[in-house]
């Protein structure tokens, strides 16, 4: 069947010998639409998890709750980090061996005995690595980063790798992460509350 244009020319309509290209882009669309519809209902049918709604990542939480008297406040949007009330602390949980704990010191001068001993329950809460090891290792990190305030410093021991980074110009400042040894050397971003 043809018909005929205002402007003089014929056109095919209905015979698909005529249109070879047209059909192989409509079975590779066809094609494409099956992919993406089989992928997005695969996803819909079987949500994923967070995280934080690991059983490791529960466990570490268990764990830092019941070392130091800090209290859950709220989980990041991402999934990825816990918050914790009493303390400007953070808890990254990024996914299987990748959990590190951070914590800001910003009250100026040297943080006292108790503060590095609550970074080290905290960081032995998520490590696993021994107490007295955390707590130097811990010290020794934050005099290198005051010395140098323009790079992070880190320390690494068995289990575990501290890092920590000046985060005002007179030194009265700092972020310490401890993280599990074979973790991702990535700081949560204190901030995000």
């Amino acid at each position: 069947m043809t018909f005929r244009r205002t402007h003089g020319w014929k056109r095919s309509v209905g015979r698909a010998e005529h249109r070879p290209q047209l059909h192989s882009a409509v079975a590779w669309w066809a094609a494409i639409a099956v992919v993406l519809a089989c992928g997005i209902t695969s996803g819909l049918a079987a949500p994923i998890e967070r995280a934080v709604d690991s059983a490791e990542c529960k466990g570490i939480v268990a764990r830092l709750l019941e070392a130091t008297d800090e209290s859950f406040d709220h989980y990041s949007p991402s999934g990825e980090d816990v918050f914790f009330r009493n303390r400007k602390s953070v808890l990254s949980c990024a996914g299987h061996r990748h959990a590190g704990i951070s914590l800001t010191w910003d009250a100026g001068g040297f943080p006292p005995n108790e503060w590095f001993g609550l970074l080290a329950k905290a960081g032995k809460a998520v490590t696993g690595a021994d107490l007295k090891q955390l707590q130097s290792a811990s010290r020794q990190c934050y005099r290198s980063a005051l010395n140098d305030k323009a790079e992070p410093a880190d320390r690494e021991i068995p289990n575990a790798k501290t890092e920590c980074q000046a985060s005002t110009p007179d030194g009265g400042g700092m972020n310490i992460s401890i993280w599990m040894d074979d973790a991702l050397p990535l700081s949560p971003v204190l901030d995000q509350r």
